[in-house]
């Protein structure tokens, strides 16, 4: 959590890696570090920004791990339903959303998870940007 926000939020310091950064960006960048994958639960703009930042990263070749979200009472159908729309507009890849997983049940999500593999189409995409030295600088 960034110092600035422990007294405006509650920090739940009682967590055994609870860690205090600085800035909003160095929060970021520890999280992709620590994490094994992403889930989105309910919540915020921040928790939204997070998530697709970590979709991002990984059609970059910045990780190759899973991002899920439970869709508790169905939560994000509005915005599943915008990413259709955007792939139908033509400014989404379909790809993008087929990596991400989702569902309302926590169980399948962790099943999921676990049989997590990258897909091929975003291996397949990094692959020609290597070959044309456009990998990502960041």
């Amino acid at each position: 959590m960034p110092d600035f926000l422990v007294s405006r939020e509650l920090a739940h310091k009682k967590i055994k890696n609870f860690h205090i950064v600085n800035s909003m960006q160095e929060r970021k960048s520890l999280i992709f570090d620590l994490a094994d994958g992403f889930v989105m639960l309910p919540g915020g703009v921040g928790t939204i920004d997070e998530f697709f930042e970590a979709i991002t990263n990984a059609q970059i070749g910045l990780h190759e791990k899973p991002c899920g979200i439970l869709n508790i009472e169905n939560y994000f159908k509005q915005m599943i339903l915008f990413m259709e729309f955007g792939i139908r507009e033509g400014f989404i890849d379909k790809e993008s959303k087929e990596q991400i997983i989702v569902t309302d049940n926590p169980k399948v999500l962790l099943e999921s998870f676990i049989n997590y593999k990258f897909p091929t189409e975003f291996e397949n995409t990094l692959k020609q940007l290597k070959e044309l030295n456009l990998t990502p600088a960041y």
